[in-house]
């Protein structure tokens, strides 16, 4: 770098080419540290997790003429520090309709992947580890790798997944396995998740299982490196415009 400004400094008829580049070098500098201060609170107020995938849900059973799938969903979060977190959602004009029981498994061993972390229960909801019954029902054929139901009692009103209440399940990764891990296996099927809901209609309605469907990504959400190389590269265009602007109008000015 001093080798470079050196080479104009030293030079007979390139001082101002010398000046100008040690304007720009000084205001990059000023700029980037601008940058790093706005992206740091950027990303502190958004607080976005590193990855994340969506989970609908299929009706296995169809024991009723309402089904509820279009309501039942299950956002998986990257969460850092090695945790997933699976949230269960139920949302739509279903009412009422609980979801009482949760399940998690298919094809590969589940307790390789995962080791249980904790329940996160929301308000109006009370979910405990283990399940009666304890595989998922309604022609779904795989045993569960672990498993939560609702407190009794249950149903409608009482310790399920009522209509806008949510449920969270947190893991750790087991040692070798990713979060892109996770999402390749729900999207090859070899992860999966039940679903018992109840009290569809009301006290006294039917009950329906469900089982998860593929996942379905969100939109992309750029990387903080990805916008703060694109903000360093509108940052530096923008000096280096404005540097050859006034170059321009002294230059018209002294014509």
């Amino acid at each position: 770098m001093n080798d470079f400004y050196g080479m104009y400094r030293n030079s007979n008829g390139n001082l101002r080419i010398f000046r100008f580049l040690m304007t720009i070098h000084m205001k990059l500098i000023s700029s980037l540290s601008s940058i790093l201060t706005a992206g740091g609170v950027t990303l502190a107020v958004t607080g976005m997790p590193a990855q994340a995938f969506n989970l609908n849900m299929t009706n296995t059973s169809n024991n009723g003429a309402v089904n509820v799938a279009p309501q039942l969903t299950v956002d998986v979060n990257d969460i850092g520090s090695g945790q997933v977190e699976f949230k269960f959602n139920n949302t739509g004009s279903v009412d009422p309709a609980s979801i009482t029981a949760v399940y998690f498994g298919k094809g590969s061993n589940f307790s390789d992947v995962f080791s249980f972390d904790s329940i996160v229960n929301s308000s109006g909801v009370k979910f405990s580890d283990g399940a009666s019954p304890k595989n998922p029902g309604g022609g779904i054929k795989w045993n569960s790798g672990f498993a939560a139901d609702a407190d009794s009692p249950k149903g409608f009103n009482k310790n399920g997944i009522d209509v806008g209440e949510s449920l969270a399940i947190k893991f750790d990764l087991n040692s070798g396995f990713s979060f892109t891990d996770v999402e390749d296996g729900f999207a090859s099927d070899d992860l999966s998740i039940a679903m018992h809901v109840q009290s569809i209609g009301g006290s006294g309605g039917f009950s329906d299982w469900f089982q998860s469907n593929p996942p379905v990504n969100p939109p992309a959400v750029p990387e903080p490196l990805t916008f703060l190389g694109s903000a360093v590269a509108l940052g530096f265009g923008a000096i280096f415009k404005k540097e050859y602007s006034k170059k321009q109008n002294k230059s018209k000015a002294k014509a």
